[in-house]
């Protein structure tokens, strides 16, 4: 959040502690051990992994609202919205079905949306790394982000391209879904 320097070593420990913790955790929680699993079991099997992702999103989302401003709201939101439909797949797979292969019916269109939701922060994030920031070590700083000159011709070359592939693909998924149900 300070934009301090990597600290690799740090990181890594910090990493590793977590995967330890997730991992036992998840062996020892495992829902399964007993038949099959209640609703109560699969949410306290999953409530670490959600909460974490959850949170790591919003938080990501907020440090980059302040630190880029209005170029870094549309990143929020579409953590937000990104972070719901991360939810919406929890429940859609884990939590209501024992196979998971079951719920793919059910949990295709949050995929889809997850899938495209991706996509646009990966390219919010990738447009936000091109700004130019005066006083990078201040969380808020009291001057707007600066855009190169260089930067805003392609810019919109690429978030053209950006939107077409996106919302292109979407498109053709959904006239495809329409020619499947047409046709039977």
């Amino acid at each position: 959040m300070l934009a301090e320097p990597l600290k690799i070593f740090k990181t890594l420990i910090t990493i590793a502690v977590l995967l330890v913790v997730f991992g036992l955790y998840t062996f020892l929680q495992n829902p399964w051990a007993h038949g099959v699993p209640s609703t109560d079991r699969l949410l306290a099997w999953t409530l670490p992994s959600q909460t974490l992702s959850l949170f790591a999103l919003y938080f990501a989302g907020v440090v980059i609202c302040l630190r880029y401003r209005s170029y870094g709201f549309c990143f929020l939101v579409a953590a937000i919205i990104y972070s719901a439909c991360q939810q919406a797949l929890y429940s859609a797979t884990f939590l209501r079905f024992e196979d998971i292969s079951e719920a793919l019916t059910d949990a295709a269109p949050w995929f889809l949306a997850a899938a495209i939701l991706k996509v646009i922060l990966g390219g919010i994030f990738y447009f936000l790394s091109f700004l130019e920031l005066s006083s990078y070590p201040r969380l808020v700083s009291p001057e707007p982000p600066i855009i190169p000159e260089r930067m805003s011709r392609s810019f919109r070359q690429t978030a053209g391209w950006l939107f077409t592939f996106v919302f292109g693909h979407l498109v053709l998924a959904v006239l495809a879904a329409l020619l499947v149900e047409l046709a039977r």
